[in-house]
Protein backbone atom coordinates (compact mmCIF):
# COMPACT_ATOMS: atom_id res chain seq x y z
CA UNK A 1 0.00 0.00 0.00
CA UNK A 2 1.47 3.63 -0.76
CA UNK A 3 0.73 7.01 0.71
CA UNK A 4 -1.25 7.98 -2.39
CA UNK A 5 -3.92 5.27 -2.11
CA UNK A 6 -6.84 3.85 -0.36
CA UNK A 7 -6.45 1.35 2.43
CA UNK A 8 -8.53 -1.66 2.59
CA UNK A 9 -10.69 -0.65 5.07
CA UNK A 10 -11.20 2.91 3.79
CA UNK A 11 -12.43 0.83 0.75
CA UNK A 12 -14.74 -1.40 2.60
CA UNK A 13 -16.70 1.80 3.81
CA UNK A 14 -16.26 3.32 0.77
CA UNK A 15 -18.01 0.76 -1.39
CA UNK A 16 -20.77 0.51 1.58
CA UNK A 17 -21.89 4.07 0.58
CA UNK A 18 -21.22 3.21 -2.89
CA UNK A 19 -23.75 0.38 -2.93
CA UNK A 20 -26.64 2.15 -1.75
CA UNK A 21 -26.66 4.52 -4.81
CA UNK A 22 -28.58 3.27 -8.08
CA UNK A 23 -26.22 2.69 -11.00
CA UNK A 24 -22.77 3.53 -9.14
CA UNK A 25 -21.67 -0.14 -8.63
CA UNK A 26 -21.46 -2.63 -11.13
CA UNK A 27 -20.13 -5.43 -9.32
CA UNK A 28 -16.83 -4.82 -10.79
CA UNK A 29 -15.04 -4.18 -7.88
CA UNK A 30 -11.78 -4.03 -9.17
CA UNK A 31 -12.47 -1.37 -11.80
CA UNK A 32 -14.65 0.90 -9.78
CA UNK A 33 -11.94 0.62 -7.33
CA UNK A 34 -9.41 2.07 -9.85
CA UNK A 35 -11.65 5.04 -10.99
CA UNK A 36 -11.87 6.15 -7.15
CA UNK A 37 -8.38 5.87 -7.30
CA UNK A 38 -7.72 7.80 -10.45
CA UNK A 39 -10.20 11.07 -9.20
CA UNK A 40 -8.33 10.63 -5.72
CA UNK A 41 -5.13 10.97 -6.94
CA UNK A 42 -6.28 13.95 -9.58
CA UNK A 43 -7.43 16.28 -6.63
CA UNK A 44 -4.70 14.83 -4.86
CA UNK A 45 -2.40 16.17 -7.27
CA UNK A 46 -3.82 18.80 -8.77
CA UNK A 47 -2.37 17.98 -12.29
CA UNK A 48 -3.78 17.70 -15.87
CA UNK A 49 -6.24 14.88 -16.62
CA UNK A 50 -4.01 13.89 -19.67
CA UNK A 51 -1.04 13.46 -16.88
CA UNK A 52 -2.98 10.74 -15.15
CA UNK A 53 -0.96 7.62 -14.68
CA UNK A 54 -1.97 4.51 -17.05
CA UNK A 55 -2.34 2.06 -14.34
CA UNK A 56 -5.06 4.14 -13.10
CA UNK A 57 -6.76 4.19 -16.55
CA UNK A 58 -7.06 6.29 -19.60
CA UNK A 59 -7.80 9.79 -18.81
CA UNK A 60 -10.57 10.11 -21.00
CA UNK A 61 -12.46 7.67 -19.91
CA UNK A 62 -11.91 8.45 -15.67
CA UNK A 63 -12.86 12.42 -17.01
CA UNK A 64 -15.86 11.58 -18.14
CA UNK A 65 -17.00 9.13 -15.61
CA UNK A 66 -15.94 11.84 -13.05
CA UNK A 67 -17.88 13.93 -14.96
CA UNK A 68 -21.06 11.97 -14.89
CA UNK A 69 -20.52 11.45 -10.90
CA UNK A 70 -20.92 15.31 -10.51
CA UNK A 71 -23.57 16.26 -12.44
CA UNK A 72 -25.44 13.35 -10.60
CA UNK A 73 -24.44 14.65 -7.53
CA UNK A 74 -22.52 11.50 -6.45
CA UNK A 75 -19.56 12.81 -5.42
CA UNK A 76 -22.23 14.71 -2.52
CA UNK A 77 -23.96 11.69 -1.59
CA UNK A 78 -20.79 9.84 -1.05
CA UNK A 79 -18.64 13.01 0.74
CA UNK A 80 -21.86 13.28 3.05
CA UNK A 81 -22.20 9.70 4.15
CA UNK A 82 -18.43 9.82 5.29
CA UNK A 83 -17.90 13.03 6.80
CA UNK A 84 -17.64 12.23 10.56
CA UNK A 85 -20.45 13.47 12.44
CA UNK A 86 -20.26 17.04 14.66
CA UNK A 87 -20.58 16.93 18.51
CA UNK A 88 -23.91 17.91 20.04
CA UNK A 89 -22.11 20.65 21.85
CA UNK A 90 -20.40 22.51 18.18
CA UNK A 91 -17.32 23.41 17.81
CA UNK A 92 -14.57 26.17 18.63
CA UNK A 93 -12.11 27.92 15.85
CA UNK A 94 -8.63 28.37 17.87
CA UNK A 95 -6.36 30.50 15.68
CA UNK A 96 -2.99 31.41 17.37
CA UNK A 97 -1.74 33.25 14.22
CA UNK A 98 -1.12 37.03 14.81
CA UNK A 99 -0.66 39.96 12.35
CA UNK A 100 2.69 41.32 12.04
CA UNK A 101 3.50 44.59 10.68
CA UNK A 102 7.09 45.85 8.92
CA UNK A 103 8.83 48.31 11.61
CA UNK A 104 8.32 50.65 9.29
CA UNK A 105 4.81 51.07 9.75
CA UNK A 106 4.77 52.26 13.24
CA UNK A 107 4.62 55.74 11.71
CA UNK A 108 6.22 59.52 10.92
CA UNK A 109 7.36 61.56 13.83
CA UNK A 110 4.77 63.56 15.51
CA UNK A 111 1.72 60.90 14.68
CA UNK A 112 -0.76 58.97 16.50
CA UNK A 113 -1.94 55.74 17.32
CA UNK A 114 -5.10 56.49 16.11
CA UNK A 115 -4.06 58.32 12.91
CA UNK A 116 -2.05 55.03 12.06
CA UNK A 117 -4.53 52.44 13.38
CA UNK A 118 -1.99 49.91 13.17
CA UNK A 119 -4.11 46.49 13.54
CA UNK A 120 -6.89 47.75 11.68
CA UNK A 121 -7.85 47.63 8.71
CA UNK A 122 -10.43 48.64 6.09
CA UNK A 123 -12.73 45.74 7.28
CA UNK A 124 -11.98 46.04 11.05
CA UNK A 125 -10.26 44.37 12.96
CA UNK A 126 -6.96 42.77 11.84
CA UNK A 127 -8.28 38.94 11.34
CA UNK A 128 -6.39 36.34 9.06
CA UNK A 129 -9.45 34.46 7.84
CA UNK A 130 -6.97 32.26 5.78
CA UNK A 131 -4.36 30.85 8.16
CA UNK A 132 -4.31 27.67 9.98
CA UNK A 133 -6.60 27.08 12.13
CA UNK A 134 -7.55 24.38 15.35
CA UNK A 135 -10.95 22.77 15.83
CA UNK A 136 -11.50 21.17 18.55
CA UNK A 137 -15.06 20.05 20.49
CA UNK A 138 -16.27 22.78 23.06
CA UNK A 139 -16.66 20.38 25.43
CA UNK A 140 -12.73 19.96 25.54
CA UNK A 141 -12.42 23.81 26.30
CA UNK A 142 -14.51 23.72 29.45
Amino acid sequence: MTRTSLDDTQWVSLMLVMQQIPLVWKRDDGALRRFVEAALWICRTGAPWRDLPESLGLWSSVYHRWRRWCLRGWWEVIFEALRPSLPADGLLLLDSTTCKAHRAASGAVGSTAAAEALGRSRGGLCFPSCMPALMVPAASCG
